[in-house]
């Protein structure tokens, strides 16, 4: 089967310097080259020049540079990518791949993963991706989803980590971040049974380790953000808020966000991202699991996957312990973004806003319990500074009352939730 892996350049400000780039990684080539446009509905068009070199010495690889422009929503947007077409069969093609995209990578031009087809990037762009178009999609083989339903959403991983190693202290971004790696981790998770145990682990761990290095900035945010609801709840009164926590929290915000991302290199990133694709493409599938049809596979693994949650309090059973109930919020949450990740699965409107009402509520619990040590540590560093500790014990009080009323409310909702669970089964699975 042939794959394409594209990388677009960020900085390229002419055709010739990205041909110029690229031959110097090249060994000797046939080339061809030729101008390519397309006209899409809503006024959406493409158009640029390619120039397309074959290894005289290696088969099944042809490196494609691409430069020109598209227009998204009447918004230009630059064509400047390298994209490498390779049989992932052949174990030469694969090793050129590996080797020419480590000697890009390590250049100085900065690049980022992108959809190589333009009709779909198009689509990607303006949110109307239907995954069961692309050319990979089989009805009659689960396999096809390793190669349709995660590629583009690493795409979108690379890219906003771009925009996140430019603008450091958008704390949207950091968020968006988190969640479209949480999303990309649950749909493997959902599709485990394809792909080898020990192979998908270490990549699960990979995914990880870029998840949990944003993790004390996503602390700190949940900190700054009931500051600034307790200043607007103050609106009016002659003392406002907790402006001395509020600028301490900053502070560590600002010192954990430079020491973690002040490490990172976007090229060592997509470099990463690129290994997981490149793995993807060419790992060997399990053959019981990849050849059986799509939707019963996933039917499969949604109906064990849901009768695991409708277990959980029995596997968890003391609700008012803050670590079993944070172990239950994560399993929930990771059903909730493989479920709405995948398109073949029906949904349920209710069923999806009980699982977020109930990942919501357990979160402010979560919130609380490790907030608790981080006021704590604050309280340590200032031993001595009382209107500090005033403000500290106005936030404590504020939401301990937010988390006393979720873990109040938590078997309500549990029940409520474990209904519209075997209801959606029901009609669904």
């Amino acid at each position: 089967m042939r794959m394409k892996i594209c990388l677009h350049g960020l900085e390229i400000k002419h055709q010739n310097q990205l041909l110029g780039l690229v031959r110097n990684l090249l060994p000797d080539c046939l080339s061809k080259y030729k101008v390519k446009d397309k006209y899409l509905d809503d006024d959406d068009t493409y158009k640029y020049r390619e120039a397309r070199f074959k290894p005289k010495t290696i088969d099944g690889i042809n490196v494609i540079c691409a430069y020109g422009t598209m227009t998204v929503n009447d918004k230009s947007l630059p064509i400047s990518d390298v994209i490498v077409d390779f049989d992932n069969t052949s174990e030469l093609a694969v090793k050129f791949v590996k080797e020419f995209v480590t000697k890009l990578l390590d250049g100085k031009n900065r690049f980022v993963l992108a959809e190589p087809n333009f009709d779909l990037r198009i689509a990607m762009l303006k949110g109307r991706l239907h995954l069961d178009e692309l050319a990979t999609y089989d009805e009659e083989k689960a396999g096809c989803l390793a190669y349709t339903h995660l590629p583009w959403q690493v795409y979108e991983i690379n890219r906003v980590w771009e925009v996140v190693l430019t603008h450091e202290d958008d704390k949207p971004l950091i968020r968006q971040l988190r969640v479209k790696i949480r999303r990309l981790r649950s749909v493997i998770s959902l599709l485990s049974p394809l792909f080898n145990e020990d192979e998908l682990e270490a990549w699960q761990k990979v995914w990880k380790s870029f998840f949990d290095g944003l993790a004390g900035v996503r602390e700190l945010d949940v900190a700054l953000l009931a500051c600034e609801r307790i200043t607007r709840m103050d609106e009016g009164k002659e003392e406002k808020g907790v402006p001395l926590l509020e600028k301490i929290l900053n502070e560590k915000k600002n010192a954990v966000m430079h020491e973690y991302l002040g490490k990172l290199k976007l090229n060592a990133i997509t470099k990463e991202h690129t290994d997981f694709l490149i793995w993807l493409y060419t790992t060997k599938l399990v053959e019981e699991t990849s050849t059986c049809k799509l939707q019963d596979f996933l039917l499969l693994r949604f109906t064990k996957w849901s009768n695991k949650l409708l277990e959980l309090t029995e596997k968890y059973p003391d609700t008012t312990d803050m670590v079993s109930l944070h172990k239950i919020r994560i399993k929930l949450k990771r059903f909730r973004y493989a479920l709405q990740s995948v398109p073949e699965i029906k949904k349920s409107t209710e069923l999806l806003r009980a699982l977020k009402n109930l990942q919501d509520s357990l979160g402010l619990l979560h919130d609380d319990f490790v907030g608790e040590e981080l006021l704590e540590s604050i309280m340590n560093e200032y031993p001595g500074n009382k209107e500090l500790h005033y403000e500290i014990a106005l936030f404590k009080g504020w939401d301990k009352g937010k988390a006393s009323s979720a873990l109040e409310n938590f078997p309500i909702m549990w029940d409520n939730f474990c209904n519209l669970l075997r209801n959606w089964q029901n009609a669904n699975l």
